[in-house]
């Protein structure tokens, strides 16, 4: 005598299949159950798609039918979540119908839904620019085409994707640039198309202002942070889309200069003193100081006038000037016409920041020269001052 146990009337057998998940790159495992025991194999056919799918037919790929074997109750099909490499939707959805050709068997439950997890990373960067004073910089958002400490190669992104941008004074800098003056400050969004490839890039200009004052190189920055419309569109702590929020150091290097003028003299040697101006011809914005040193050309110091060195301060108005006086020395010697040398020079403060140039100051050669002319009387030209030569007679 045969006993069946299982169903023999198609009808009163129900067929339903699972929910599925993978992480890209993977497998996702669905399972076909069966009420009962089943006579014989059974194949049904599986639909993929449906109007509120989040997954493309591109992001999946699997069987088109399912066969339950003789006497099971269950049959097992994957389908392989496929690795695009792009930034996706952390879960993509789709689903999968099951049918049955013959129209002989019914389902409690004949929907499945596959779910692909991507793990998939990409990462946008900016950096730090220089440029002369009234340029633009082109400042570049950059989707990077590198890996992370993890070795991951970043990729692309699939929608859309906006970056929030600001560029603001930096009050930590060491030459701080400021807005109104050096720049403009103002904040704006920049956004990666769909389908932007790593390596993909986006140009914000950032224009700089044009001065006549003479300035040091200055800093300001670029800051990068994530739009409120894509904070959790790609997960969060951490999100696959990482933006390097580094501060950007945009420099700005002045084209001004400034002089520094020294007036020439010419005195009787027994004057006792010769005045040189000190003039500054442009507008500084940041005091400094200037130092000077008297230097040997055909006069020479101790006997035709005394060292000097000094220095002065400047507060960088155009056109302040200063006056200094320089010790001639008096003798009884017949000489011909000299001159000495005023010296300035300027050495500006050490700064921190990089690629720094100082305020651009300078001195023109041939200037600050004290001419001593002497007026001791020789009247018979021997070579010897009248006021020594008793007799008079050329003998020497």
């Amino acid at each position: 005598m045969w006993f069946f146990i299982g169903s023999i009337d198609g009808l009163a057998q129900t067929f339903s299949v699972s929910d599925a998940s993978a992480n890209e790159g993977s497998n996702m495992t669905f399972t076909v159950t069966s009420s009962s025991f089943i006579i014989g194999n059974r194949t049904f056919d599986i639909t993929y798609g449906d109007v509120a799918d989040t997954a493309l037919p591109l992001d999946y790929s699997g069987p088109n039918s399912v066969t339950l074997g003789f006497f099971g109750t269950t049959s097992t099909f994957t389908v392989a979540a496929l690795n695009d490499d792009w930034v996706e939707t952390t879960q993509q959805e789709f689903t999968l119908t099951l049918s049955d050709p013959s129209g002989s068997y019914s389902f409690s439950d004949d929907t499945g839904t596959g779910t692909i997890i991507d793990t998939d990373v990409a990462y946008i960067t900016g950096g730090n620019y220089d440029i002369t004073e009234g340029g633009e910089i082109q400042y570049v958002l950059r989707l990077s085409n590198g890996t992370n400490t993890s070795g991951q190669q970043y990729v692309g992104i699939e929608d859309a994707y906006t970056v929030d941008f600001s560029v603001e004074a930096n009050p930590s800098s060491t030459s701080l640039a400021s807005d109104g003056s050096d720049f403009n400050a103002f904040t704006t969004t920049a956004t990666f198309p769909a389908g932007s490839i790593s390596g993909s890039e986006i140009i914000i200009p950032i224009p700089t202002i044009d001065n006549a004052i003479v300035e040091p190189s200055e800093e300001f920055n670029g800051v990068k942070s994530r739009n409120a419309a894509e904070t959790t569109k790609y997960g969060s702590s951490p999100s696959r889309v990482s933006i390097n929020t580094e501060r950007s150091a945009l420099r700005i290097h002045d084209n001004d200069t400034a002089t520094i003028n020294l007036s020439n003299t010419t005195e009787l040697e027994s004057v006792g003193n010769a005045r040189i101006s000190f003039t500054l011809n442009g507008e500084v914005q940041d005091n400094f100081r200037i130092d000077y040193a008297t230097s040997d050309n055909t006069a020479t110091q101790p006997s035709d006038y005394d060292e000097t060195i000094g220095f002065l301060n400047f507060n960088g108005s155009n056109n302040q000037s200063f006056n200094r006086n320089f010790k001639i020395n008096d003798d009884t010697v017949i000489e011909s016409t000299e001159y000495f040398t005023v010296i300035p020079s300027y050495s500006p403060d050490a700064n921190t920041m990089t690629n720094y140039v100082p305020q651009n100051i300078v001195f023109v050669t041939g200037e600050g020269e004290i001419t001593i002319t002497d007026d001791d009387l020789d009247t018979d030209f021997d070579g010897v001052n009248d006021l020594v030569d008793e007799d008079d007679d050329n003998d020497g």
